[in-house]
């Protein structure tokens, strides 16, 4: 019988100790959870007292909320790049939203870029707002057709994330509608996008590249056979390549004997049913196959126009207070967009041509009339030093061991800051030494 399990997993680049001081959050706050065998940072929940979404560790972004099985994509992805995770990889996130997949292979991914592409406005909102509160610096967003990438005589991206629409039966425990509003002549449609997505992957996918293929559903024809036509549209161009096998699920025999794909079971007790294929573009294979559309790019004739940006670029030196340390950020550039600061992170800006048009990652306003930039967004925790190392550079701290006074500022309340000597502009408030944002100070208070 399927175990009614909720899962989640830790946000950040974290040592030892930083994971060890958000689970101590979550534990304060009455969260009892154990860990997952297949991934260090997955978690069980075993008590919620009230929905984990609306715990702190959520709110300032150091955990995520996702079903287990949604991790393997990227958890396979992360097996197949192996030990070179230090370098300038390139991931496409074709179908991002809500943002689970991108989020987890950034996470990874000391030196790596990831394009989270989601076309539907709705769904991008939702990309938008959980890439800035994970504080995902090394990620960009896009909201192109994914089935036409607006890139041509383009070099390719390293590795691709495709998790298409599809019916969602492995999701039936959770909605069971799922079963009988996706059956018989329904499927088609969803068929044929998968495959003209497939084709596009394949498209842009760089010789020696490598895709993974997953959807939530249990459904041969969106899967194995879906798989088998990839292979078939390549021309002896792909293989298939074995994933391992994590611990903790159950899994189901592939369908059409064809062996290394992952196809979690509907009875697993962890996750929904799900189903994960990786393949390989051969080294020899043509970058664009004359077989798949190349949509037109005006901006690129013959070689690849490099992407030349706009000056104003904004030094990260100017950006630095003692809370905010931009030496955390990737190597990239920052730079000034309809009143915002973008971070893009220099991987990106090597590889996409000039006209492909992507947002970076917000760090906050910049500043009017052409003055000094105003500091980085207060939510970037991402950017705040530990708690020592804040006070050594001069920093006013507030180094919280109660979680009411945290839900009280959260609440909208301020704080009485007393008397000070010394001004101060800003406070890292921690919690038992767990960035979690910078308070303003208006007057002689502090606000969230």
């Amino acid at each position: 019988m399927r175990h009614n399990l909720r899962s989640f997993r830790f946000s950040g680049r974290f040592s030892k100790d930083g994971r060890a001081l958000a689970a101590q959050l979550l534990r304060d706050e009455g969260f009892v959870f154990e860990p997952l065998p297949f991934y260090d940072q997955a978690m069980r929940l075993i008590h919620e007292p009230k929905p984990l979404g609306s715990s702190l560790a959520a709110h300032f972004g150091h955990i995520y909320i996702q079903d287990a099985s949604s991790m393997l994509p990227a958890l396979s992805l992360i097996s197949i790049i192996g030990p070179g995770r230090d370098k300038n990889i390139c991931v496409l996130d074709m179908c991002a939203s809500p943002g689970g997949k991108s989020s987890l292979a950034a996470n990874e991914l000391a030196a790596g870029f990831v394009l989270a592409n989601e076309p539907a406005p709705k769904r991008l909102n939702t990309l938008r707002r959980n890439l800035q509160n994970l504080n995902m610096f090394n990620c960009a967003v896009s909201s192109y057709d994914a089935a036409g990438f607006p890139l041509n005589n383009f070099p390719g991206w390293d590795y691709i994330l495709l998790d298409p629409p599809c019916s969602g039966w492995g999701t039936a425990d959770k909605a069971p509608r799922t079963l009988k509003l996706w059956r018989g002549d329904k499927l088609q449609p969803l068929i044929r996008l998968q495959r003209k997505l497939l084709a596009e992957a394949w498209r842009l996918l760089k010789p020696g590249g490598s895709l993974i293929y997953s959807t939530c559903t249990t459904n041969v024809q969106e899967n194995e056979e879906q798989a088998l036509h990839a292979l078939e549209y390549a021309r002896g161009q792909a293989r298939l390549l074995p994933l391992p096998v994590p611990e903790g699920f159950e899994f189901d025999e592939p369908c059409l004997n064809l062996s290394g794909v992952l196809r979690v079971a509907q009875t697993s007790p962890l996750g929904q049913g799900f189903f994960i294929a990786a393949l390989q573009k051969s080294a020899s294979s043509a970058a664009f196959p004359a077989q798949a559309p190349i949509m037109p790019d005006p901006a690129a004739s013959g070689a690849q126009a490099k992407r030349t940006l706009p000056g104003g670029a904004i030094s990260p030196e100017d950006l630095e207070t003692p809370l905010v340390n931009t030496g955390l950020l990737p190597l990239g550039r920052i730079l000034p967009r309809e009143g915002k600061l973008l971070f893009y992170p220099e991987a990106g800006l090597d590889l996409l041509p000039a006209s492909f048009k992507y947002s970076g990652f917000c760090l906050g306003g910049e500043s009017k009339a052409g003055g000094a930039p105003k500091m980085p967004d207060t939510g970037l925790r991402g950017l705040m030093p530990d708690p020592r190392e804040a006070r050594e550079k001069g920093a006013h701290i507030l180094n919280m061991e109660d979680i009411a006074g945290v839900r009280k500022l959260l609440g909208g309340q301020s704080l009485n800051i007393g008397e000070n000597s010394r001004p101060m502009k800003e406070v890292g408030l921690y919690y038992k030494d767990l960035p979690l944002c910078r308070l303003k100070v208006k007057g002689k208070r502090l606000v969230m």
